[in-house]
């Protein structure tokens, strides 16, 4: 079957919603496992090796077009369920210091729930939906760009509002990148490429989780 074909399958010209359904949200799903898995393993873990992980999470990303873009068997996906766990271990310091502020472990299940119903509700409409979001592309690199810049001078700065101010404005960037991913998905890629289509849902859901849990610390420590 060659790629025109492929893509003729698709939601509106891209990838099936055959592979989409039995390849991609299976992938995402076992992506979130691993993350788990990752914490696990990670939590009592040096802080050196966390920082080793970290680095080799952002190598992974970057050169993500490199191993995730075609399906090649079951190296790509090993990788992507590596990158997953090693996630996963980067999640410690967020996860320990969220257990110190308000009621602990419940704050984490709320980010988790919230983060949940939003991504799905997002990732639903974006499935259904004739609207293409593609467009959003420029503007959501910018706004990442943004963040990026406020991030680091809040290294600085060190405030509480203004962390909490970065992560609601992400909350939103991260919720608009779930429709333009969704978007990407079915008008742009092939069935090929699933574990690339996984990985930047799988993305989307993380940087939501990661904001939405800053946000209910800060909010419950101020409490």
């Amino acid at each position: 079957m060659n790629e025109n074909s492929l893509r003729s399958q698709g939601f509106v010209g891209g990838m099936s919603t055959n592979s989409f359904v039995t390849k991609v949200l299976p992938m995402f799903s076992l992506g979130l496992v691993m993350t788990g898995a990752g914490a696990f393993f990670g939590w009592n873990l040096p802080t050196v090796v966390l920082i080793i992980a970290m680095v080799a999470e952002f190598i992974m990303i970057l050169t993500s077009s490199k191993w995730a873009y075609i399906e090649r068997g079951s190296a790509n996906v090993g990788i992507f369920l590596g990158f997953s766990t090693l996630s996963g271990m980067t999640l410690v310091p967020i996860l320990k210091w969220a257990l110190n502020v308000g009621n602990g472990p419940n704050l984490i299940l709320q980010a988790l729930g919230a983060t949940a119903l939003t991504f799905g509700s997002l990732a639903a409409y974006g499935a259904v939906t004739k609207k293409d979001f593609t467009g959003m592309g420029g503007f959501l690199f910018m706004a990442v760009i943004g963040l990026i810049i406020a991030s680091i001078a809040n290294i600085f700065i060190g405030g509480t509002t203004l962390t909490l101010i970065i992560s609601s404005i992400s909350v939103l960037v991260f919720s608009a990148f779930v429709l333009y991913d969704m978007s990407m998905i079915k008008r742009n890629f092939g069935d090929k490429e699933f574990i690339i289509a996984a990985l930047i849902l799988y993305l989307d859901f993380i940087l939501l989780f990661q904001n939405i849990l800053q946000i209910l610390g800060i909010v419950n420590s101020d409490d």
